[in-house]
């Protein structure tokens, strides 16, 4: 082995983003990016063009995270919501669970511009998880789905 490499590799986290989130986001922030990195690199070493879309099912991505089902639904509607990450939902499930996504790299450079010491303490740049345990909570993404069908754009 030569001096300075390493036999582990390592992931790019933006770092006042990750400050600014709980812990399950944070869990599923480095799952993502991991998968994202992940899927790129395998496109390149086949000579394929990738589009930054990457498929995973909910069950990987509980395993993956070590989230619940709920919670691995709430951080993907959060990070949906908040616009760092892009969904395309399975349209054949009754739950139209999100399984393809796409991470929103200048959505996440945004938070940047952020100090770390804001990102930590200034309350208003918390991103929490959205609470999925709220009577009639439906993931952000699928709002979107249904008023895309109506012809209108709300976030």
């Amino acid at each position: 082995m030569k001096k300075n490499e390493h036999k582990y590799k390592f992931t790019a986290m933006p770092v006042n983003l990750t400050a600014c989130m709980d812990n399950n986001c944070r869990s599923m922030l480095f799952t993502l990016l991991q998968l994202s990195s992940y899927f790129e690199n395998r496109s390149k070493s086949e000579n394929k063009k990738w589009d930054g879309w990457f498929f995973r099912s909910n069950a990987d991505l509980q395993a993956e995270s070590r989230l619940s089902e709920n919670l691995v639904r709430a951080t993907i509607s959060t990070f949906y919501r908040i616009g760092i990450v892009d969904v395309k939902l399975d349209g054949k499930s009754k739950n139209q669970t999100p399984n393809k996504f796409r991470l929103n790299e200048a959505a996440m450079l945004q938070w940047e511009k952020y100090s770390l010491e804001d990102c930590i303490k200034n309350p208003d740049y918390a991103i929490k998880t959205d609470q999925h345990k709220a009577t009639g909570w439906k993931p952000s993404y699928r709002r979107m789905v249904k008023n895309l069908c109506l012809g209108i754009k709300i976030t």
